[in-house]
């Protein structure tokens, strides 16, 4: 049976995202969804628009970052596409006038990077091997915050660890940025791309790449341990209590103890998550 409340949506990339009335995501067709959380519908104050300034629709990989902004600013929905612009839309348009709240952020090649938003700035990478950080506040002359250039397209989305900006690049380098200024603090060389999003948890950073590998560091950039799983890693892995779900790119999917071990030391223990049992090393 097919549950024909739910709108179809063509391919999807990347999470939806909640706001207070409404569910945002935004698919390969080129179009951003706004859609009513009962039944997933655009129902009365929902809406569909396509992303992008060209004839047709470019297909967004990024996802929709959503910023709450201080008092009396309006909400807004920042959307990356394949034709290199950042656009900010408002995240509660009535359906009439422009939804854009200001003009598109223009970099030098698309965008695959999902912003991540930290008070009134975004931080996102794009295929013109820049890291970027934007104002988001509205009445501004420039958007452009700082940029920090790599050696390779960034595709992954910026993780924000105390006061640093964690990316990785195609050059197979993993960069940790100030949030601030974006001055460089260090970099952590990988055997391949860093194509999935770092995640960390309160003292430690875990990084993925397409070598196989998921890298422990500290906050200055020390390897504390790594655990190869045999095949590449390209999406984001997920930290819960029980520890870092990582998925490789030969549909496996692994449990990583991440309890405190001595630096350097290669101490992960993958789960088997259909039996709950440890598997051997």
């Amino acid at each position: 049976l097919i549950d024909t409340s739910v709108e179809f949506i063509p391919g999807i990339h990347s999470n939806f995202v909640i706001g207070e009335d409404l569910v945002y995501t935004t698919s390969s067709d080129g179009f951003l969804y706004a859609l009513d959380k009962q039944g997933l519908q655009r129902g009365e104050r929902g809406w569909v628009i396509p992303v992008g300034q060209g004839i047709e629709p470019q297909p967004l990989i990024a996802g929709v970052a959503l910023w709450n902004p201080p008092e009396g600013a309006r909400q807004a929905l920042l959307v990356a596409s394949q034709d290199g612009s950042l656009y900010a839309y408002d995240a509660n348009w009535d359906q009439s006038g422009d939804p854009l709240l200001w003009p598109p952020f223009v970099t030098g090649d698309k965008i695959w990077s999902t912003p991540v938003i930290s008070e009134n700035t975004a931080y996102f990478g794009s295929h013109d091997q820049n890291v970027y950080a934007i104002y988001l506040d509205e009445g501004r002359d420039t958007r452009e915050k700082w940029r920090f250039a790599t050696g390779g397209a960034v595709a992954s989305r910026p993780l924000l660890f105390q006061d640093l900006v964690i990316v990785g690049s195609f050059d197979k380098k993993l960069y940790a940025l100030d949030a601030d200024d974006g001055t460089l603090r260090w970099t952590f060389e990988g055997n391949n791309w860093f194509w999935a999003g770092a995640v960390a948890d309160e003292r430690t950073i875990f990084a993925s790449s397409m070598d196989g590998n998921v890298y422990a560091l500290d906050a200055s950039g020390n390897l504390r341990w790594k655990y190869q799983v045999g095949s590449s890693i390209v999406s984001t892995p997920v930290l819960t209590t029980s520890g870092l779900v990582v998925a490789s790119k030969d549909g496996k999917i692994i449990l990583l103890d991440t309890n405190p071990v001595t630096l350097g030391q290669s101490q992960s223990i993958p789960i088997d998550l259909d039996t709950k049992v440890q598997a051997p090393l």
